[in-house]
């Protein structure tokens, strides 16, 4: 059965944070925007931003989290797919495609897994994906490939190879909206190795300080500084700058501690060229304060602990 993800806290991110930054992207861009999302199958965000989309690209799995089998239901995408025909038939969206299956799986076997096995191709730049994963980053699915093995897919993989379709139609002056949300938590290698070789001496040196924080403090840092360097990366990598708005902190469905991250990606150059330029700095970003939810405001996080770590890190 697929997952709705519709908190108070998170309605009043999509209504007080997102909405305000597409009707921005709608109107510097002229035209309204290309969704791509992992909407649930009553697509709550789709709904919310609807005045500010034209084209829907969704994702829907059957029975979450078990891999993808044929005999499962198809019950959660046909529910997405009526509830996006209605919007089409009364001309609130231009036009939509439901794809059968998790992203990753989708993406990296380049088909879904309907009855007539959609394939994925992308012939305009997105602008607007929300990544509403809301379970670790580092936690891979399992699917079956075309020869019949059992693979895991990674959402870092996901995230990479959507960026690489969008390279290959953007023009020169593309620009797009990256929203993506993940549980405050992470276990696995990746992580591991990420903490234990870090990049760049700062990070070494951000690594040490964070120990003078709480257990669940430090991995939310962690995640952040993570998710930083690695779609900063794979941005850079495809020819886009990026550039990171700040972490919001908030506790969804269940009273899991979710981050959501808003990234802006523009093109820096054209296709082929090279590496993009990096404008942020991760020493500016980790030094952000992050921001919660409470009594229906935005508000800063950080503690004066957290602010004499960033201080400190400032004379290293």
């Amino acid at each position: 059965m697929a997952t709705s993800f519709n908190s108070p806290s998170k309605q009043f991110i999509r209504i007080n944070w997102g909405k305000p930054l597409l009707a921005f992207l709608n109107q510097r861009l002229r035209k309204r925007l290309f969704y791509l999302g992992l909407p649930s199958p009553d697509a709550e965000d789709i709904e919310t931003w609807m005045e500010h989309l034209e084209r829907i690209y969704a994702f829907q799995c059957r029975q979450y989290p078990l891999p993808s089998d044929d005999t499962q239901p198809r019950d959660a995408i046909l529910q997405l797919e009526a509830k996006l025909l209605t919007l089409e038939r009364t001309r609130q969206i231009n036009t939509f495609d439901v794809f059968d299956g998790y992203i990753e799986e989708v993406l990296l076997k380049g088909k879904d897994n309907s009855p007539n096995q959609k394939t994925y191709s992308q012939n305009e730049i997105v602008t607007v994906y929300n990544l509403d994963f809301c379970n670790q980053i580092t936690e891979p699915i399992k699917f079956i490939d075309e020869n019949g093995n059992e693979v895991e897919a990674f959402k870092m993989e996901a995230i990479k190879k959507l960026i690489e379709f969008q390279n290959n139609v953007a023009s020169n002056s593309s620009k797009f909206i990256l929203f993506l949300t993940i549980h405050a938590s992470y276990r696995g290698e990746t992580l591991l190795d990420f903490i234990n070789d870090p990049p760049t001496n700062y990070l070494s040196n951000y690594f040490f300080e964070l120990n003078k924080l709480t257990h669940a403090e430090k991995k939310i840092r962690i995640l952040k500084a993570f998710v930083f360097e690695s779609i900063n990366e794979v941005y850079r990598n495809f020819g886009f700058c990026s550039e990171f708005l700040p972490v919001i902190v908030y506790f969804g469905d269940g009273n899991h501690k979710l981050l959501h991250f808003t990234v802006i990606g523009t093109r820096y150059h054209s296709k082929n060229v090279g590496k993009a330029a990096t404008f942020q700095r991760i020493e500016n970003f980790v030094s952000r304060k992050l921001i919660k939810i409470e009594s229906d405001e935005f508000q800063n996080l950080d503690s004066n602990l957290v602010n004499t770590i960033y201080k400190s890190l400032v004379l290293i």
